[in-house]
C-alpha cells in the first residue's frame, strides 16, 4: 500500500460492511494522512467515531447527492472509494426512479467533481449482477460501469486514473444470507432457501476490501479488476451454516423453500462472451479493459470464454 503514502482517502457509504474491513486495512498504514468517511446516516457515523480511535478518521454527516457539499468534501483528496448506493433490489423495483438519481446521476456527480478536482484515483464498487442485468438495481449497475468507461473519451487533460471491481456476494456482510440465516435461525430454527439448486459465487470481507485496494493500485486505464472465486449450490451453502450450528443430519426439516423472484438469475455471470476480447488475467483475477489498444501491466490476454457460477462449483 505505499502508492497510498501521505494521501488523504474519502470514503463513501460507511455502512457497508466491506467498508470497515477497508479501514483496518488501511489503518495499518501509518504514512496515509486521512481518511475521510461520508455517510448520511447520523447513528452509523456515530458509531464508527466510538469504534476507532486514529485522528486521522474523519467522518462526515453529508449526503453524495449534494453537489455542492461533495465538492467541499473532496477538497484536497488523493483517492476516492465509491459504494455509496441503493443496493436491495426490491425498493429499486418500487422505487426505480429514486435508484436511477442515486446509482447513476450522482455516481456522475462524483465522476465529473473527481475529474474537475484533478482527484489522483477513483475506484468504485459494481457487481457481477452489471452482467446481463434482470432488474432496476442491476441495470443502474451496468450504467455505473458504462460511466466510468465514458471517461476514457471524456477525460481531456484531467489526471484521474478510474478503475472498478466486480464484486459477488460477501459472506457474512450486512443483508448477505448468511447474515440473514443467522437471524432467522435464531428466531426460528428454520432458514429460507430460494432454489435448492440456485448456485452464486462468493468472496470473504477481507478479499473483498483487499480487491478493492489493488483495484486503486493496479488501476491506470478505466480497467474492471475482478477476482476469480468458486461457487456453490445455495442448498450446499445452508447445509454448511447449519453445521456450524451443531445440526449433523435431517438438514431439510431446518430449510424453509420460498422460491426465487422474478428477476433472481438461477446461476451468475461474471463476464459475458462479447468481453473476452477485452479481458486479460492472472493467477489471481481478471481485468476488462476498455479498448484493444491496452495491455495492462502484470496481466496476460486470457482466452476464457465465460465465468458463470454452475461451471465452477466447490465440490466438497
Amino acid at each position: 500500500m505505499n502508492f497510498l503514502d501521505n494521501k488523504i482517502i474519502l470514503i463513501t457509504w460507511w455502512i457497508w460492511t466491506i467498508w470497515s474491513a477497508l479501514v483496518n486495512i488501511l489503518l495499518t498504514n501509518k504514512n496515509i494522512k486521512q481518511i475521510r468517511i461520508i455517510d448520511n446516516r447520523e447513528t452509523e457515523l456515530a458509531y464508527a467515531k466510538e469504534k476507532y480511535n486514529d485522528e486521522r478518521l474523519r467522518f462526515i454527516f453529508w449526503d453524495i447527492r449534494d453537489k455542492n457539499r461533495l465538492r467541499r468534501a473532496m477538497e484536497w483528496v488523493d483517492v476516492v472509494y465509491h459504494a455509496a448506493a441503493m443496493k436491495h433490489v426490491p425498493i429499486c423495483e418500487y422505487n426505480p426512479i429514486d435508484a436511477v438519481y442515486t446509482n447513476i446521476i450522482w455516481t456522475q456527480n462524483l465522476i465529473e467533481l473527481a475529474l474537475e478536482l484533478n482527484i489522483e484515483r477513483f475506484t468504485y464498487i459494481s457487481t457481477d449482477k452489471a452482467v446481463n442485468p434482470t432488474n432496476v438495481m442491476w441495470a443502474t449497475k451496468l450504467i455505473w460501469e458504462r460511466l466510468i468507461h465514458s471517461m476514457f473519451y471524456y477525460k481531456w487533460t484531467s489526471k484521474t486514473k478510474f478503475s472498478a471491481v466486480r464484486f459477488w456476494n460477501v459472506l457474512g456482510s450486512r443483508g448477505s444470507v448468511l447474515d440473514i440465516w443467522e437471524r432467522q435461525f435464531k428466531e426460528k430454527w428454520k432458514i429460507t432457501i430460494t432454489d435448492p439448486e440456485m448456485t452464486r459465487f462468493f468472496m470473504k470481507i477481507e478479499e473483498a476490501a483487499k480487491l478493492v485496494i489493488k483495484a486503486s493500485e493496479y488501476g491506470k486505464n478505466w480497467e474492471i479488476f475482478i477476482l476469480k472465486m468458486s461457487a456453490i449450490k445455495i442448498k450446499d451453502l445452508a447445509i454448511k451454516f447449519l453445521k456450524e450450528k451443531w445440526i449433523k443430519n435431517n438438514f431439510e426439516k431446518f430449510f424453509e423453500i420460498i422460491w426465487k423472484r422474478p428477476w433472481e438469475k438461477q446461476h451468475e455471470e461474471l463476464i459475458l462472451p462479447w468481453e473476452e476480447e477485452l479481458l486479460y488475467e492472472n493467477d489471481e483475477m481478471f481485468v476488462k479493459v476498455v479498448s484493444t489498444d491496452y495491455i495492462p501491466e502484470w496481466f496476460k490476454k486470457s482466452k476464457i470464454k465465460k465465468f458463470c457460477s454452475k461451471d465452477y462449483l466447490i465440490t466438497n
